[in-house]
């Protein structure tokens, strides 16, 4: 629901990220969306064009990254 927040690398097996998120994208109630990626920056605008994403991270991700995403999410959840 609105509440939700979905955390997705948008390099998943069998599906592109981007259709995973354009199908979320089209529910009802839209989680916050976050993506992580170690794409290209050119390559994600194209995958995720037209896509509400709240924040990317990028790969490899730092522990503090990590520690600072979840703070950062908590008001969302």
């Amino acid at each position: 629901g609105a509440s939700d927040t979905l955390i997705v690398d948008v390099g998943l097996p069998g599906m592109s990220g981007g259709q995973l998120l354009r199908w979320v994208s089209s529910l009802r109630e839209r989680p916050t969306i976050i993506v992580i990626s170690g794409q290209s920056e050119r390559d994600l605008r194209v995958e995720l064009s037209g896509i509400d994403v709240k924040r990317l991270i990028r790969k490899p991700i730092e522990a503090a990254d990590a520690e600072a995403l979840m703070r950062d999410i908590a008001p969302y959840a």
